[in-house]
């Protein structure tokens, strides 16, 4: 239980800047936007980390330090929930809940924690946003730190005991997080986003609404199937109804979710030619797994619904795909546009396709 005041000052040091911060609210937390100069964050830097101390007061000897992560304006960033999420908890028992939360050592899911890194690179962040209260944060920080889980944002539910914010305690996921959610996609509005979390609560109703409400800046929900249910029984097919079924899945547990297919930072919608090379050359996707992206855009979007913009597309596309791979793989270098799909408009004569050019 955390001693929560008011009213207190504290100093911090960041990047060889030292910062006072505002008075902390009623729940003892305090927030605000630090502006710092680029070249003194590029220097602390240390793999998208930056460390801080806190100062209590100017007679403390003591420093409380933490880590503040760097996120870019663009990117791959996964929202995750934690418990039963990529920690076991099993909310759906109360006694089994109470006991993994407050008797037993913190358990994680297998796999996830090594899904979770190979897919936080560079331009990846994680944001872990649970249910769980402020109170629990110094035991899941370094439970999540010892099981091997990469650097995160958290994001848990603000719970004073001596106001009406405990009953926020016992409110649903479905009217706490997607405020939570919604406020991390506008502070980052050019980057994508991914959802995993799990169906013992409510995460696939607020996973399945929001990607209805952003379906350009989120590009996928992956959700845990702790509860046995198939994909296609009552629930998910109300939850998920007018959802494409490409942008959401189930899984077991780490060892389920391929990473490189769950959190590719690959946009199709805002790919350049060097996003696509540089996908290509990373090996996060080949070219014709690429290719194989846009022909499912195409049927979903525009042959499904009758709109008809693409009048034809090059049944041989998969296979020079392929080919390029191949040629790649022995270190041939096919051409300053491999890989990189092109729309024509149907009057331009082309060697091997159809058009009504000349007509």
């Amino acid at each position: 239980i955390a001693d929560n005041e008011r009213g207190k000052r504290i100093v911090i040091e960041i990047a060889g800047q030292r910062v006072s911060l505002p008075p902390s609210a009623e729940n003892g937390h305090l927030q605000t936007t630090l502006t710092l100069p680029a070249t003194a964050l590029y220097d602390a830097n240390q793999d998208g980390v930056v460390a801080f101390n806190a100062i209590t007061a100017s007679d403390e000897a003591r420093r409380f330090g933490g880590r503040a992560q760097l996120v870019g304006s663009t990117g791959l960033s996964i929202i995750s929930d934690i418990d039963d999420t990529v920690k076991i908890t099993e909310v759906t028992d109360r006694r089994r809940m109470l006991q993994n939360t407050f008797l037993l050592d913190f358990q994680a899911v297998p796999g996830m924690a090594d899904r979770y890194r190979q897919a936080i690179g560079p331009d990846q962040s994680l944001h872990f946003v649970s249910s769980s209260p402020w109170q629990l944060h110094t035991p899941l920080q370094e439970f999540l730190s010892e099981a091997g889980f990469p650097a995160s944002s958290m994001h848990l539910k603000s719970v004073r005991f001596r106001d009406e914010t405990l009953f926020d305690l016992f409110k649903k996921g479905t009217e706490t997080k997607p405020a939570v959610i919604r406020e991390i996609l506008a502070r980052y509005p050019r980057r994508s986003f991914v959802l995993v979390g799990d169906s013992g609560e409510q995460d696939p109703e607020v996973y399945a609404e929001l990607l209805r409400q952003h379906p350009d800046q989120i590009t996928g929900a992956f959700v845990r199937n702790v509860t046995g249910e198939s994909r296609d029984n009552e629930r998910f097919s109300r939850v998920f109804k007018g959802v494409e079924a490409t942008r959401w899945a189930l899984f077991e547990d780490g060892h389920d979710l391929r990473a490189d297919e769950a959190f590719s930072s690959f946009d199709p919608i805002r790919a350049s030619i060097g996003d696509v090379h540089r996908a290509i050359s990373s090996g996060s996707l080949s070219c014709e797994d690429i290719v194989r992206t846009y022909l499912t855009r195409i049927e979903r979007l525009d042959q499904s619904t009758g709109l008809n913009a693409i009048i034809f597309s090059n049944p041989n596309a998969l296979n020079r795909a392929r080919e390029i791979d191949a040629a790649l793989a022995r270190g041939e270098q096919p051409g300053p546009l491999y890989c990189v799909p092109v729309l024509l408009k149907d009057n331009m004569d082309t060697a091997d396709m159809p058009t009504s050019g000349g007509s």
